[in-house]
Formats: C-alpha cells, structure tokens, sequence
C-alpha cells in the first residue's frame, strides 16, 4: 500500500511532557495536543482535512498490534458533492458530526447528521457522505491507521495565513484523475450506484431506536442522546459508548462522556491502558494530567495519550462533553464503564 513518511515536530521546552503540535504530528508515540484547527492540514476541493493522530503516533507501543493503530481526521468545509460511491475491505470508519450537517449513506438510505450524531461504516460496507450545512465539521476515526495518507496523496498541502476551519471561496478542482490512478492502491473501491439508487433521504431516523448492534460487520446510526449510557459517580461523569469492541471487532472503542463540575476538593482516580487513547472536547473545559504536567482541553482540542501513561481528568466548568477514544478494547473509556452503574440519560444528575 502507498505510504507517505510523516515526521517532524514544534519545538517544545526540554522538559516537556506533552507536546504542542500546530503542524506536522510526532514521528513516534507520545503524549501531545493539537489545538482547535491546528495539525497537519491538506485541501480537497471545497474541504479541508486535518490529521490528529497516524500511523507514527498510534501503530505501536501497544499492547494491541493486530489493530494496527488508527487514523483520526477532522473534516472542515460547506456543501459540496456526494463523494463517489465507494466501499473498504480492510478500513474501518466512523462519522462523528460536530458542527453543521453531514448526510452519510451506508448499504441504504442516506441519513442526515448533526452535531452529537454518530454513524459506523464497518469494512465492505457501500457508503458515500457529503456536507449539507453550510458550515460543517466532523470528526473521524479509521482503523487500522494509514488512511490519511490517502488524503495527502490527493489533496494540496494547505497553509493559510489566518487558521479559519477551510476557505469559503478559494475551492480547487477535485483532482478526478490523481483520484482514480492512486484510489485502488489505499483500499477505495468504487461502486456502481447513483443518487438515485441510494434513495431518500430517511428523515425520521432519530426517533429510531439506538441499540448497538451485535457484530462488527453492520453498519449502524446512533442520534444524539441515543444509545447506552453508564453513570460513573465516583467522577460525576456519564459515559455513553458509540462503538464497544463488539462492534470493532476488539480494534477500537469510542465513547461521549459527559460530566458536571469536579469539586476543588475531591481527589480523581488516576487511570491507565495498554491502548492507545485519544480526547476530543466537544463542550466546557476538561483538564487532563499527564505525568506530572496539567493540560486543558477546550471544544475542538484533540489529546493523544500513548498506552501505558498514567492520566488524571477533572471538570473545571459547571458542564462538559468529550470523547474519549482507545486503541483495543481495555482502554480508559472500557473502565469506567465497567466501573458505573446503567443509567438512562446522556446527562449526570443535579443532585
């Protein structure tokens, strides 16, 4: 398969644990944060993507390499063209919308997602997405990792002078031909099928009911708020898995965890895993600790912890949200599941 060689750094003081990246992610595993619209950034026609963690970053030092790491990407841009219909043999894929409007099709009807929504696009699953918002944001995790190299093999390095999310009026012509001549080689296999034949779009799916499904190998739509949800009170936080290990066959996991303000007094639990995990904050402010130092993670900040790091979490506002992803199925997120209670809503209770 093509690969492209990332490497490269910001320079951070020496004694840092926790790298700052604004361009170019670590060239090994490490702990390190990408800001809100930093990181590695490529444009493709009317979009831009940026690369949060790749194969360097999550492919090894784990105590799970047949998952071969993940890729994780954000997703900017307005609305554009269904991207030809297509399916993976070996990826695995998710849509996590978290501004605007995402209509994504998977072996059906097209669906419209908005922030809080969560589509799985299992392997060998007939899919195609497009932004419907004018102002649309999603995130996606791809297992194993590797994927997005194939958006640096198509796309334009981007490097504008103020760090908007893409821009509105400078879009480039989708590079049809470099497309189809590197698109088989990273597992992009297009499929015969029109608009037409994907159907309607299902307007009503959100009052469907949100069950995980019982394989890793059917595509499902999870609403927002939708799903099971577990109540961790020791860290007044709910954790509300969107992919358990059943559904990724053992590579990976993804949780929404929601949490009310930690008391200045209270003392966390400092947790571990010999996964990989990755922090995404969605609302509010979170501070994480990492062997010693303290980083805050605000909505669209991204946090790479490597497997086997120690790492504290509390609220320091009255209400936020985050995800909280892992590389096999023992991450931190499996834990506190395991550690709480079921519980009916995506919220903590105020009393």
């Amino acid at each position: 398969m093509a690969r492209l060689f990332i490497a490269g750094l910001l320079a951070v003081p020496a004694l840092a644990k926790i790298a700052e990246v604004a361009d170019t992610l670590p060239d090994h595993s490490r702990p390190f944060v990408v800001r809100h619209l930093e990181g590695q950034k490529v444009q493709l026609a009317d979009d831009v993507f940026r690369t949060l963690t790749n194969i360097n970053t999550t492919a090894n030092a784990s105590a799970n390499p047949v998952a071969a790491g993940f890729s994780m990407l954000l997703s900017s841009g307005k609305p554009n063209d269904a991207v030809p219909p297509h399916y993976h043999v070996h990826w695995h894929e998710t849509f996590i919308p978290m501004a605007g409007q995402i209509r994504v099709w998977a072996n059906g009807r097209p669906r419209d997602l908005g922030a809080g929504d969560f589509a799985m696009v299992p392997a060998m699953t007939n899919h195609s997405y497009q932004h419907v918002a004018q102002e649309t944001e999603f995130l996606g995790l791809i297992q194993p990792a590797g994927f997005d190299e194939f958006f640096q093999a198509v796309s334009s390095p981007w490097s504008p002078a103020y760090n908007v999310p893409f821009p509105p009026d400078q879009a480039l012509a989708f590079p049809t031909a470099t497309f189809a001549k590197v698109a088989t080689s990273f597992d992009v296999n297009h499929v015969n099928m029109s608009q037409t034949e994907k159907g309607a779009c299902e307007a009503d799916w959100h009052e469907g009911n949100g069950t995980l499904p019982n394989d890793s190998k059917t595509p499902y739509f999870l609403a927002n708020g939708a799903g099971p949800h577990y109540w961790y009170e020791a860290g007044g936080a709910v954790i509300s898995p969107l992919a358990t290990s059943v559904q990724t066959n053992g590579n990976f996991t993804i949780a929404q965890i929601s949490m009310r303000k930690t008391n200045a007094n209270a003392t966390v639990a400092s947790w571990s895993s010999i996964d990989h995990q990755f922090i995404f904050g969605m609302k509010g402010r979170v501070k994480f600790g990492i062997a010693g130092e303290d980083v805050e993670l605000i909505s669209g900040d991204s946090l790479f912890i490597p497997a086997g790091t120690n790492v504290t979490f509390r609220s320091t506002v009255n209400y936020n949200k985050f995800l909280w992803c892992s590389g096999g199925p023992n991450g931190v997120d499996s834990q506190l599941i395991r550690a709480g209670k079921k519980w009916a809503y995506s919220t903590p209770p105020a009393h």
